[in-house]
C-alpha cells in the first residue's frame, strides 16, 4: 500500500483551529513537525499533522494558504452559528 500526503514534516501550512473564547474556527499558521498515519485493516487511512503544540489535524482541516483555511473556517462558522440559533 502506497500513501502519499498533501504534506510534509517541515511545510508551513495553515489548520483550521477552533478558538474556545469566541467560540468559532480561525486560522492558524503551522509548520508541521510531525505526522500520524493511522492504517486500518480495510486499507482505509488518515492522516494527522501536528505543529508545535500537541493538538493534532487532521488532512482535511490543513491547507496551503490563509486564503483557503479562512474560506473553510468560515463556513464551519456558518454552520455552527445556524446549529446555536435553531436550538
Amino acid at each position: 500500500m502506497r500513501i502519499n500526503t498533501k504534506y510534509n514534516v517541515g511545510d508551513t501550512v495553515w489548520a483550521e483551529r477552533f478558538n474556545w473564547d469566541f467560540e468559532s474556527y480561525i486560522p492558524e499558521k503551522i509548520t508541521i513537525e510531525r505526522m500520524l498515519m493511522v492504517v486500518r485493516k480495510n486499507k482505509s487511512f488518515e492522516i494527522s499533522y501536528f505543529g508545535n503544540g500537541t493538538f493534532g489535524f487532521f488532512e482535511d482541516e490543513v491547507h496551503p494558504t490563509k486564503k483557503e483555511c479562512k474560506l473553510a473556517c468560515d463556513v464551519k462558522n456558518k454552520i455552527n452559528r445556524k446549529d446555536k440559533n435553531e436550538n
